[in-house]
């Protein structure tokens, strides 16, 4: 996990070579920051992220682009976070596929939106186990623009 416990990522605006789209199908160039979320009664939000000399500073942040990490990572060892596109393997085809929506929770733990078999199926099975798979994306992605 993390020194805090729980880790959130959320998109920065005002640095960085990176590049996503809003919701609003804006696109806006900046960086991913980690931390804990911070809210404002504006509709500001920030990013608590620690710095290498243990400092904390607070990043600007795009509401809508604030993710909790699940606590799995994938075959890779990448963090897995609400927001992302997971590639798992198919059990009835043996291969490869992206599912259909990004990583949520709901339930009470963070699951997949797979319609090969027309359910939503949960990160991490009964076993703590995690399925074998990816992220290949995440909702805000610019085909050929954003990096993870």
């Amino acid at each position: 996990m993390d020194k805090w416990g729980i880790l959130f990522r959320g998109f920065n605006p005002e640095a960085g070579s990176q590049i996503i789209m809003t919701k609003a199908g804006t696109v806006v160039q900046g960086k991913w920051v980690y931390g804990v979320p911070i809210f404002t009664n504006s509709e500001a939000a920030y990013i608590r992220e620690v710095q290498p000399d243990g400092t904390m500073e607070n990043r600007l942040v795009l509401s809508e682009t604030i993710g909790q990490f699940t606590g799995a990572v994938d075959m890779n060892g990448s963090r897995i976070f609400e927001g992302d596109l997971i590639e798992v393997e198919s059990g009835v085809k043996k291969s490869f596929e992206v599912c259909d929506g990004p990583v949520f929770f709901g339930r009470g733990c963070f699951r997949l939106s797979w319609s090969l078999l027309g359910t939503f199926d949960a990160l991490i099975d009964c076993d703590g186990k995690y399925l074998r798979g990816t992220v290949v994306g995440s909702i805000f992605d610019v085909e050929g623009g954003a990096a993870i």
